[in-house]
């Protein structure tokens, strides 16, 4: 009896720990670790180089952005998609077949080749049905079904063909590599705290936020946020602002310089439907451990106030609605009533 409860296990305990990689164009590699349905990982790279990732484990849904050395990472809200279908059948791209090469192998797997005319096109794929192939993109559709929105849930079937094919190289998508290596349970856990090189990466960014609009990032004339400000708080004058580029369509981020010629203030608006809260709370999910951050309001509005060490800088957010402010500056400051003149609060009464 044990015998036969180990062969109807065998199969589910081979197709468990793999990593399947696609280079999704010339540049682009998309990699994909499954664990178990509850430990999987997305890795994106463009020219060797990771700029995101998608997590699910089971306490949530992570997406990690990265610039540079600096890693932010959001949660992905549990409510943004419900897997539509499971059944991959409603997915069947009905090719007319011209040609079809069987019994080939590509990168060690028997595949097919074929010659396809889609819309009056003819193109060359390569295909298969490779059982732990089609279990391994099974797996990573249904992934991608639970961390994308309900409208984006058919572009995780660009790897399934039909009638129990799935693709292996079509233009420049390829499949690149399947490895059923061991994987450890630390790939799939979210960091808490940085490195000694992160930190010393994050520093430097930080510095150039004083230096200039943006960060020194790439922007463009400031629209928004020379209306929200005063053009002269006490001895601070207003000298420079920009609009920064968009991340998306719902979102936006502006940036001020103030200066008094022996310091600079630096002014943060970041402007969104779903923005919720600033640039502490975001290095604190980034797992930068702040001890002490003071809680009030300012106007009425959610305020946090907080000084950190590891960058010597003080940081008050304040979140207004669909808008929040980041202030801060070089070194330990009562940064409060500088933000209380800057701001037009009076501007809320419009809304």
């Amino acid at each position: 009896m044990r015998r036969y409860i180990l062969f109807i296990f065998l199969p589910i305990l081979l197709f468990s720990d793999f990593t399947l990689i696609y280079k999704l164009d010339s540049n682009f590699i998309q990699e994909f670790n499954y664990k178990d349905a509850n430990h999987t990982l997305f890795i994106f790279k463009e020219d060797n180089k990771t700029f995101e990732k998608l997590l699910i484990t089971p306490k949530g849904k992570y997406l990690s952005l990265f610039n540079g050395n600096i890693e932010t990472i959001y949660q992905i809200d549990d409510n943004i998609s419900t897997p539509i279908s499971k059944d991959s059948k409603e997915f069947d791209i009905n090719y007319n077949i011209l040609k079809r090469e069987s019994n080939i192998t590509y990168n060690g797997f028997a595949a097919e080749k074929w010659l396809v005319e889609e819309s009056g096109i003819k193109e060359e794929l390569i295909v298969s049905k490779e059982e732990r192939l089609v279990d391994a993109i099974n797996k990573m559709i249904d992934a991608l079904k639970k961390l994308l929105p309900n409208e984006k849930q058919k572009d995780a079937h660009i790897f399934y063909v039909g009638n129990g094919y799935i693709l292996l190289k079509k233009e420049t998508l390829q499949f690149l590599e399947y490895n059923n290596s061991k994987l450890n349970h630390s790939l799939f856990s979210i960091e808490k705290e940085l490195n000694q090189s992160q930190l010393s990466q994050l520093q430097k960014e930080i510095e150039k936020c004083f230096q200039s609009p943006c960060c020194g990032e790439a922007f463009s004339k400031s629209k928004t946020i020379n209306d929200w400000l005063y053009k002269k708080v006490d001895r601070w004058v207003l000298i420079k602002s920009a609009k920064c580029e968009d991340i998306d369509a719902s979102y936006g981020l502006e940036s001020a310089l103030y200066s008094d010629k022996n310091s600079t203030i630096v002014i943060e608006m970041t402007t969104g439907s779903n923005n919720i809260y600033g640039k502490i709370e975001s290095l604190q999910e980034q797992g930068i451990e702040i001890n002490k951050v003071v809680k009030i309001k300012t106007h009425g509005y959610r305020t946090l106030v907080a000084y950190l060490p590891f960058i010597d800088s003080t940081i008050v957010d304040i979140i207004l609605p669909n808008t929040t402010f980041s202030i801060y500056q070089k070194g330990r400051k009562n940064l409060l009533p500088f933000a209380k003149k800057a701001i037009k609060f009076s501007k809320l009464s419009h809304f």
